[in-house]
């Protein structure tokens, strides 16, 4: 999914949620960056990426979160999940340095990488009932 400086609007498969990307800049030579809006619910201090993935269940909302925008500190994303029914939050793995890619749900389990440069991928899984700190949001 490329915004290429447009707003983005997913939709969850059950239909029951519309994540809107709410376009906000360019990292200098690099992606663009959003802050989200889920169910017309502003997370105005989370800026992401634009990879969203979501549960076949349409229970969960896997991002890139953006810690930084700033060209010279960054890159440094770490993974977002949202909990779409609960309204819950939990903050994963932080890259510095490089990406946090989620890329799909198999199960209860969040297939992700985290990539740095040049070319260096690390393949990870995440156990969602394995997850103790969920944060309300």
């Amino acid at each position: 999914m490329n915004g290429n400086g447009n707003n983005l609007k997913i939709k969850s498969l059950d239909g029951k949620h519309i994540i809107e990307l709410i376009f906000m800049g360019e990292i200098r030579h690099g992606p663009d960056f959003y802050y989200l809006k889920v169910d017309a619910h502003e997370l105005y201090n989370k800026l992401v990426g634009n990879i969203c993935v979501i549960s076949p269940d349409s229970m969960y909302a896997a991002f890139q979160e953006w810690l930084t925008t700033d060209y010279n500190e960054g890159p440094c994303t770490r993974l977002l999940l949202l909990n779409l029914e609960e309204k819950l939050l939990f903050y994963g793995e932080t890259a510095e340095k490089g990406f946090v890619v989620p890329h799909k749900f198999e199960g209860k389990e969040l297939k992700y990488s985290l990539e740095f440069y040049p070319g260096i991928v690390k393949e990870r899984i995440l156990n969602i009932s394995d997850i103790q700190n969920w944060v309300k949001w």
